[in-house]
């Protein structure tokens, strides 16, 4: 298993946060993995994992859920999005922690 940190969040209302988040992980020597969640706009920084392709992993498309403007429904989308890809990386060995704000 890779020594990484996975870090889920949502980059493009807390962008600034998960950034320092990654950049304080990374100066341990430590890799990250950053999944983003955020469904309102785009990140503040690029994500390993990108929202759309939470959105795809949770049953809709992330221009949906912009167009749609749903909080309850977007969270929920995201939410399941995240829970399986972070299973899957977690079960192809690429991070062996996880971390979100």
């Amino acid at each position: 298993m890779q020594n990484a940190i996975a870090i889920i969040g949502t980059l493009d209302t807390k962008g600034i946060e998960y950034e320092y988040l990654k950049k304080q992980i990374e100066d341990q020597g430590v890799s990250t993995l950053v999944v983003d969640t955020g469904s309102l706009g785009d990140p503040l920084f690029t994500p390993d994992v990108s929202a759309a392709e939470v959105a795809q992993a949770g049953g809709t498309s992330l221009s949906e859920l912009r167009r749609e403007r749903d909080r309850g429904k977007s969270v929920a989308a995201m939410g399941l999005g995240a829970a399986h890809i972070v299973k899957d990386l977690f079960e192809k060995g690429r991070f062996n922690g996880i971390i979100s704000i």
